[in-house]
């Protein structure tokens, strides 16, 4: 997974939490055996390991779409501050996707499809 995308994580005692993945390298951390993946859980700031090949583990953040996963983490005061964090993040995404379209447009059709692309994968770049 390519850093600053937005994904959920399930940890084993913990409802769904939303992450962001870090780059690991940038960082200066070694990924323990078996892990693939740094991620950064939002509200908290706290890091951890995942294998992002692991679909019981880790999924992609879809916003709002994600209403079973979003309702779950609400249970959590914590998790609930969290969640929020992650849709102000993918909201936010969003909208530069949409201003750089409406901005291609008005260019001539030259909008940035890899911005278009990272929101529709789920991506969300923090700046």
């Amino acid at each position: 997974m390519e850093p600053q995308t937005l994904v959920w994580i399930k940890i084993d005692g913990y409802p769904w939490w939303p992450a962001i993945v870090a780059d690991h390298v940038a960082s200066g951390v070694e990924l323990p055996e078996g892990k693939d993946t740094l991620v950064q859980f939002l509200g908290s700031g706290d890091a951890g390991f995942v294998m992002s090949s692991a679909s019981e583990e880790v999924v992609l953040f879809r916003g709002a779409e994600d209403e079973e996963k979003v309702k779950e983490s609400s249970a959590d005061a914590s998790c609930e501050q969290a969640v929020q964090e992650a849709l102000a993040l993918w909201q936010a995404a969003l909208d530069e996707a949409v201003s750089a379209a409406v901005e291609g447009a008005a260019d001539g059709g030259s909008s940035s499809s890899d911005e278009e692309a990272a929101v529709v994968e789920g991506k969300s770049e923090r700046k």
